[in-house]
């Protein structure tokens, strides 16, 4: 296989390329910097939330590139935290419904160099040496490749019952940690990688529910009043959170203060694994984070 010699610091997103020396090793490490840390780092460190990757360093030619794999949003896409959470609403003349438009560009990206400055990736931890490039170049095309085709849309939040944190129907979201995680677990089923058994963090992030009060409901985009409700929930959201700052929306968000339905009840709508959930309740919704330390590559 061809391996493709790289210039420092350029970003890809074709991953059909082999990115490593089938003849040379790598060390991997377990990357992690705050999440939106450009937009709203001084907020999202107090909150303790971070974005993860996977960082691949050449230990035969200590002059080689290093490699970073993460999902994240696309080059040139300008971020706005708000995309994450409300798609675009365009009527579609031929379906006489409503298509739900999620402009967020999202990808498995690789990068050609480990930054470790301020809001790049600021915590490194090595879980694996001596990893041949011949399996990474394996791992790339069908774990990275199928990670990119199966999950076109970031989706952040779960819905777990607060008693035992059990998700909602066992519903998967999808986002940096879960791509990092995957991964790893990915190179040790198939490719029996072995791990160095360190701890690192995993952050994972839901709805709670409360069990036998909060029951989500299944909408069905394609019929009409399923349709239409999830537009006018979205026209009701995006009327409260367009205006407001990057540091206000994720505040407000995570208070729900953005759900509130009246003085007495709120309700969100949340899209997971291609389907909209609808929940309402009397309590205040909550959004919670939590980060776990796992010994790699974990379970998921």
């Amino acid at each position: 296989m061809l391996f493709y010699i790289l210039s420092v610091q350029k970003q890809y997103t074709d991953l059909t390329k082999d990115f490593f020396n089938p003849d040379h090793v790598y060390q991997i490490r377990g990357l992690e910097t705050p999440l939106f840390c450009d937009q709203v780092g001084m907020l999202t460190r107090l909150m303790g939330v971070t974005h993860a990757g996977l960082g691949f360093v050449d230990m035969t030619d200590p002059k080689a590139n290093s490699f970073v794999f993460e999902y994240n949003v696309a080059p040139g896409y300008v971020l706005k935290p708000i995309d994450f959470f409300r798609p675009r609403t365009v009527f579609n003349e031929s379906t006489q419904i409503y298509d739900f438009i999620w402009d967020l560009q999202v990808a498995v990206i690789v990068t050609d160099f480990i930054n470790s400055s301020k809001c790049a990736w600021e915590t490194q931890v090595v879980v694996a040496s001596g990893v041949s490039g011949k399996i990474l170049n394996a791992w790339q095309h069908d774990y990275a490749e199928w990670y990119a085709r199966t999950f076109p849309y970031y989706t952040i939040f779960e819905m777990w019952f607060e008693d035992n944190h059990e998700r909602f129907d066992d519903l998967h979201g999808n986002q940096c940690h879960d791509f990092k995680w995957w991964g790893m677990q990915h190179l040790q089923n198939t490719y029996q990688v072995q791990f160095n058994g360190k701890e690192i963090h995993r952050d994972y992030m839901w709805n709670r529910l409360t069990r036998g009060l909060q029951t989500p409901k299944r909408l069905n985009a394609t019929d009409k009043a399923d349709n239409l409700f999830i537009k006018e929930f979205y026209d009701k959201f995006n009327k409260k959170a367009e205006n407001l700052s990057d540091e206000e929306f994720i505040s407000q968000f995570r208070a729900g203060k953005l759900f509130m339905n009246g003085a007495h009840q709120s309700e969100f709508v949340n899209m997971l694994q291609h389907d909209y959930y609808h929940v309402v309740t009397q309590e205040k919704i909550i959004w919670d984070f939590e980060t776990k330390t796992h010994v790699v590559p974990g379970t998921d």
